[in-house]
């Protein structure tokens, strides 16, 4: 894995570093030294992980349901324009 930050990591979870952090346990100077030495508490991480996985999981679903509504909305606009066009 390329050498990452714990900003870079927030971002992809669509969170700031300082919330990231909490939400996994750890506070961001305790992360970011995981980050750079690659040593943590294996409970510890393995926790974080899991949690960081059932966030990972609900962004997934959230996205789907806002990806399938999109998609009946322009279903929508496509039906009203077959019917005005015929």
């Amino acid at each position: 894995m390329e050498k990452t930050t714990l900003k870079h990591i927030s971002k992809e979870f669509g969170m700031k570093a300082n919330e990231f952090a909490e939400s996994i346990g750890y506070t961001p100077q305790a992360f970011n030294a995981a980050l750079r030495t690659g040593q943590a508490s294996s409970s510890r991480m393995t926790r974080s992980l899991k949690n960081l996985k059932n966030i990972s999981d609900k962004m997934y679903l959230k996205q789907i349901k806002e990806a399938n509504n999109a998609k009946l909305r322009r279903e929508q606009v496509l039906k009203s324009l077959t019917e005005w066009f015929g």
